[in-house]
């Protein structure tokens, strides 16, 4: 297995954070050409600090795949998402502990699916701590999945119902910071 690190360093109060990224062939789905590709979009992560993230999905492929454009964040077990996430403590991945929130959300209407051709891309950006709030500061990796199959959504027929997995990323959460006053 190829891995590409990226190591930012940083001194005082700063957090060292590392981000790993699987090589792009390993995270691709190989029937469609679909990629998901995840950014953090802060250098230092704090519990009760947001935690923007960008999510990327491209198709890498020859062929348009009709997507679900919305890409809403939930729970693997969640009806009306797009895409999750599963967070593990680095070293032994066991789960890690996070607050879950109520998602209560309508399926997604027709005008959310359209064709994605190839080389273009939609992105969302979140905060996942507003859906996956951890419990404790420590190393964790996030792997996050791109799923549209809702059973009970009235989506097209050739929708993709398949599952595109991220790359791995590695992050440290520091303890929470006391307001300044």
């Amino acid at each position: 297995m190829q891995l590409l690190y990226i190591v930012l360093v940083y001194y005082g109060t700063m957090a060292d954070i590392t981000v790993s990224q699987e090589n792009d062939a390993l995270f691709m789905e190989k029937d469609n050409g679909l990629q998901l590709k995840i950014e953090v979009l802060t250098d230092t992560i704090h519990l009760n600090q947001p935690l923007p993230i960008k999510a990327v999905l491209t198709n890498c492929g020859n062929e348009p795949v009709m997507i679900n454009k919305r890409l809403a964040v939930g729970y693997e077990n969640s009806l009306s998402r797009e895409i999750y996430v599963t967070i593990t403590k680095e070293g032994d991945q066991t789960a890690a502990a996070y607050h879950p929130v109520d998602i209560n959300r309508d399926f997604s209407p027709i005008g959310d699916y359209k064709l994605l051709y190839p080389q273009n891309s939609v992105s969302t950006t979140f905060d996942l701590f507003d859906f996956y709030r951890v419990l404790a500061p420590g190393r964790y990796r996030l792997a996050f999945y791109y799923e549209a199959g809702e059973p009970l959504a009235k989506a097209p027929d050739n929708v993709y119902k398949g599952r595109v997995n991220s790359q791995v990323v590695s992050i440290e959460v520091l303890p929470g910071i006391l307001p300044e006053n």
